[in-house]
């Protein structure tokens, strides 16, 4: 079963990761991926974090993305621990697909893959 590690920002927007379920269901429900979401276990945290849980968070979501298959970030805003990840699965050789709606993103973030997409809309009509 191919494996799915879900990016995005966290930090800021945590009262707004509704896109997180709408990307699992569809991964899921039509293409039978196994969706790892970062959140679900950073959630408990984000609170109250402290050195020793961001680094037990961190490796754990380093594993997770050498773990995975395909590693797809959504990206409405920059945010450090997407763009960590990205740099993590691109150093394991691993397939990278970008949701952006920025309207100007990064040339850097740009050139990271050719699967680019500017909604979720437009990942689910043409992605995968």
């Amino acid at each position: 079963m191919t494996r799915i590690y879900l990016a995005g920002p966290i930090q800021g927007r945590e009262e707004n990761q509704g896109y997180r379920e709408e990307l699992a269901q569809y991964l899921t429900k039509k293409h039978g991926f196994n969706v790892y979401d970062p959140w679900k276990d950073e959630a408990i945290f984000y609170k109250d974090i402290d050195y020793e849980k961001a680094c037990y968070l961190t490796a754990k979501d380093k594993a997770k993305v050498r773990e995975c298959d395909i590693l797809i970030a959504y990206l409405p805003t920059c945010s450090v621990g997407a763009v960590r990840e990205i740099e993590w699965a691109l150093g394991a050789d691993k397939r990278v697909i970008i949701i952006c709606p920025m309207k100007s993103p990064s040339p850097h973030l740009i050139s990271v893959t050719k699967e680019f997409y500017p909604s979720i809309q437009d990942f689910m009509r043409f992605g995968v």
